[in-house]
């Protein structure tokens, strides 16, 4: 694992990173018992039926996701471990 990006960070926050931290850190996870994830999609989709079995369709989909958590053991307390992530998406289709 590489720790560079990690190291930079908390340069930037002006912290300093625990030396033991980087071992934990080898055995991250993304179990779901560690935290809280909310998420919801809302979304609409419109399509229209062309010539024989030919269609198209426009789907739009907005996307909210937020997760809550202590930090870590023996992390720096400056950082936001789960971050809430925004994504909006647009799917253009076709059949025929």
């Amino acid at each position: 694992m590489s720790f560079a990006p990690i190291d930079e960070a908390v340069a930037a926050a002006g912290k300093t990173l625990d030396p033991g931290l980087k071992t934990r850190l080898d055995a991250l996870t993304a179990d779901y018992r560690l935290g809280e994830l909310d998420d919801w999609t809302l979304g609409v989709k419109y399509g229209r039926v062309l010539r024989g079995d030919s269609e198209w369709n426009v789907k739009l989909e907005y996307l909210r996701q937020s997760g809550r958590s202590n930090s870590p053991p023996g992390a720096p307390t400056a950082f936001d471990y789960f971050p809430s992530v925004d994504a909006l998406m647009v799917q253009v289709g076709c059949g025929f």
